[in-house]
């Protein structure tokens, strides 16, 4: 009906004349290729063009912008239904140059103004070339969370060829690490996959709950992830919004905390699962191991430490003792009964020679140092404990 409709209007457009005025239809001047109507203010033409690549040339009925010598064609007359399709309008002040949103073969929104001679890009999105649809191939995913966003592997699933992914072609996605046992009598598990935007292709589940999303998942074997959202308002009267997916996820993202943000259950064999858990319990068994390690190192060297400075301070006081009134009065012997007096430094040589190479005749006693002999110098008498 809606196509019947729009037929007839362009067979309307097409056989009314244009009338006085250059931008209305008259009856008795039919519109042919050629010949153009152009818009109040002159900034839009109607007529028939010809794609610069079509082959052989076709005509279609479009509007393009007036006044500039790039044919921009901003609508074109087709018969297709449209109750489907999304449209988004906005304004421009007055003397404003022409401005557009375009969506690029590149999957980028753009937004263009035209300069003299081209159009060009003042911003597009999204910002980040990992973030373009489908970029990081199937079951990649672009982290937006990161610093520098950039294409890595679902969990449980590796890269389909790691030598593309290392020159930077994500094409070809990601595979599975271990293949799914749904139907050969044995059960897969769902992971958790929070803080995600949803990946295209999925099927809208009516009426169901958390529980019935995710039977409704496991109950299929062609069901590879499901997401289930309960809506404060739903324009359909369906509170609850149950989305699943059959075969490879495809434009996925980690959008953190920011847009709408789902929690996605991914599907993989449970064995995968059981290698993530042991992964974490060893995580868990190394680091206290670890932790403990470091503490009885760090205890081992302080003990160390002090029992080195004990060694020294006792090695001092010994050497004082033994030593600190045959020092001179330049600060070394500093504390000692004798340190407001000068002393000449007294050689091994000079104490053996002294004590006739320690003769038993020259002992007077001995100590808890050792030995005491009496000798005779040329300065003085002087008692050396050895």
């Amino acid at each position: 009906m809606a196509a019947a409709g729009i037929a007839s209007l362009l067979l309307l457009l097409v056989v009314l004349p244009l009338s006085t005025s250059d931008d209305s239809l008259v009856d008795g001047r039919p519109l042919s290729p050629g010949a153009t109507i152009v818009s109040d203010g002159g900034a839009f033409e109607l007529g028939f063009f010809s794609p610069s690549n079509s082959v052989p040339a076709s005509q279609y009925l479009g509007i393009w912008y007036s006044g500039i010598t790039e044919l921009t064609v901003v609508w074109v007359a087709n018969l297709v239904d449209t109750t489907t399709e999304s449209y988004m309008a906005f304004t421009l002040s007055p003397g404003a140059p022409r401005t557009r949103y375009v969506m690029a073969s590149s999957g980028m929104f753009e937004l263009q103004s035209w300069t003299s001679s081209r159009w060009d890009t003042l911003g597009r999105w999204p910002p980040h070339e990992c973030s373009r649809y489908g970029h990081c191939g199937a079951f990649g995913y672009c982290d937006n969370t990161a610093e520098a966003p950039s294409c890595h592997c679902l969990a449980g699933f590796e890269p389909a060829s790691p030598e593309e992914w290392r020159r930077g072609s994500f094409a070809q996605g990601c595979r599975r690490k271990e293949e799914l046992r749904c139907g050969a009598g044995e059960e897969d598990m769902f992971l958790t996959v929070p803080l995600m935007k949803a990946p295209d292709r999925f099927v809208v589940v009516e009426n169901k709950g958390a529980a019935q999303c995710a039977a409704e998942c496991a109950g299929n074997c062609s069901c590879v992830a499901y997401a289930h959202t309960n809506l404060s308002s739903s324009s359909r009267g369906d509170a609850t919004r149950c989305l699943v997916w059959a075969g490879d996820l495809i434009d996925t993202e980690k959008i953190g905390t920011v847009g709408s943000a789902e929690t996605l259950y991914l599907r993989v064999a449970a064995s995968a699962t059981a290698g993530r858990t042991k992964e974490r319990n060893t995580v868990k068994i190394v680091l206290p191991v670890l932790a403990s390690v470091l503490v009885l190192v760090c205890l081992s060297i302080g003990t160390w430490v002090r029992k080195s400075k004990g060694k020294k301070h006792k090695h001092e006081n010994l050497k004082m003792l033994v030593l600190g009134d045959l020092q001179t009065a330049d600060g070394h012997g500093a504390g000692s009964p004798t340190g407001s007096f000068e002393f000449q430094f007294v050689s091994f040589k000079d104490i053996v020679a002294a004590t006739n190479n320690f003769n038993e005749s020259l002992k007077i006693g001995h100590g808890g140092f050792g030995k005491v002999y009496k000798a005779y110098m040329n300065f003085s008498l002087m008692h050396f404990p050895l």
